[in-house]
Parts: C-alpha cells; sequence; structure tokens
C-alpha cells in the first residue's frame, strides 16, 4: 500500500495522523473562541461597574474604557 490512501468513494482517506492534526486543530479553535468570549464578556461587565467599584479593583473610569474599547482579540 502506497503512503497515499483512498477511501471507498474514491476520495482520499484521512490518515490517523491527518485525523489527529485535524482533531488537534479544532481543540486549538475552541479554546481560542473560549478566550475570545471571555474576554468579550469581561469588557461587558467592566462597563457596567460604577466609578466606585472601579476604584475597589484599582483602575480608573479613563484605564476601564480603554480596555473595553478593545476588540475582542486583543489582550
Amino acid at each position: 500500500m502506497t503512503s497515499t490512501m483512498f477511501s471507498m468513494a474514491g476520495g482520499p482517506a484521512m490518515t490517523q495522523s491527518a485525523s489527529r492534526r485535524n482533531a488537534s486543530n479544532i481543540l486549538i479553535l475552541q479554546n481560542l473562541v473560549a478566550v475570545w468570549r471571555e474576554r468579550h464578556d469581561s469588557r461587558l461587565t467592566l462597563r457596567r461597574l460604577d466609578d466606585h467599584m472601579l476604584a475597589d479593583i484599582g483602575m480608573s473610569r479613563l484605564d476601564a474604557e480603554i480596555e473595553i474599547a478593545k476588540p475582542f482579540w486583543r489582550r
């Protein structure tokens, strides 16, 4: 058998290593989306805090506004 495999339907069959890579890539993507979602949610929560609550966590209104303005994919 050659290194290229074909499925019964005539298309290339996925090797185990390719399947593992795809599964790994899917997990990486899922983790990335989870991080993005967490950042988005955290920034929404930050937006709801008043100045007193921001001071309690050591942030000024300006610090909060700068953080809130960032897109979800930025740290």
